[in-house]
């Protein structure tokens, strides 16, 4: 027979296997929602650690990208520079190679074909400025005067380096026959060659 003892201890053990089933459960549930959340925060950091990834990289390469771009600009004006200092120089070395010439036979002959060229100008234009440099206006000034009796010597600036300046008293026209006049004129087909070299 049972008795109440026997009944007390089942329904007590049955209390505690069914308090025992749902305290499980309820653990089982909470470590559930724990893994959930615990999975819902790590997803939401791994997506934040993403977007702030892409941040950084964007601004690594657009600071990379300015840094770049900076250099490269330095990096041509430092090139354009050089192009315009050798330019310079070799300008410089024309000219300082133009006034030797000036002092040679081959100068004579060159400023007598001037004339020559100009010789139809210098007849029909009678009243005319001729600028001359001072040391030219010693050698050529007499020659100027037999070829057109109306022209008056004018000196002109020692950067012009030779050659002359033809100029009517009207002041309508001025035929520039001086060696500067020529470096000038060339200048730009000397800068595109010398950029040409230099590009090669």
């Amino acid at each position: 027979m049972i008795t109440k003892e026997d009944k007390i201890k089942t329904f007590a053990n049955y209390v505690y296997k069914k308090d025992l089933s749902n305290s499980y459960q309820l653990i089982k549930d909470t470590e559930r929602k724990h893994l959930e959340l615990l999975n819902n925060k790590q997803k939401e950091i791994e997506e934040k650690s993403v977007q702030l990834k892409n941040k950084m990289d964007k601004k690594i390469k657009n600071e990379t990208q300015k840094i770049i771009s900076e250099a490269s600009l330095t990096s041509k004006e430092n090139i354009l520079n050089l192009k315009r200092k050798l330019l310079e120089n070799l300008t410089q070395e024309i000219i300082n190679s133009l006034i030797n010439f000036t002092e040679t036979e081959a100068y004579k002959e060159y400023f007598y074909m001037l004339l020559d060229n100009c010789k139809d100008y210098l007849t029909t234009n009678q009243d005319i400025k001729v600028y001359l440099l001072s040391k030219d206006r010693k050698k050529f000034q007499r020659e100027i005067m037999n070829r057109c009796k109306g022209a008056e010597i004018f000196d002109m600036d020692d950067d012009y380096i030779g050659g002359f300046i033809i100029e009517p008293f009207s002041g309508r026209e001025r035929l520039d026959f001086s060696l500067k006049g020529r470096v000038l004129s060339f200048s730009n087909e000397i800068g595109i060659a010398l950029y040409e070299a230099l590009e090669m």
